[in-house]
């Protein structure tokens, strides 16, 4: 039977976690402000990120990736994570968790 719902667990999982972040985030970026908070979280997800290549692939970065690939990773990364999630965050902290819903 768990099998047959897999997916509904997960999507169910994914609505709850999802909830928590936007109070957390909610929470810290009224006390500490939005920008704060972003900065904080792009670091420690850096530092995952990196915990995880390095044992999973024996290198902290991708270097054997090309110049034209660290271009658009790089890109994206700044609009996505850092310009696009400091609105949200901004938005986040503007509206209380409730309204976005």
């Amino acid at each position: 039977m768990i099998q047959s719902h897999l997916g509904e667990i997960y999507s169910l999982f994914t609505a709850i976690f999802w909830t928590i972040t936007a109070i957390c985030f909610e929470i810290a970026g009224k006390k500490i402000g939005s920008l704060s908070v972003n900065y904080i979280r792009l670091i420690m997800g850096f530092i995952l990120i990196s915990l995880f290549t390095t044992f999973s692939r024996g290198m902290m970065l991708p270097v054997d990736a090309t110049l034209k690939s660290w271009i658009f990773l790089s890109i994206s990364g700044l609009i996505g994570f850092v310009i696009g999630d400091l609105f949200c965050f901004r938005l986040i902290c503007k509206l209380a968790p409730e309204h976005l819903c």
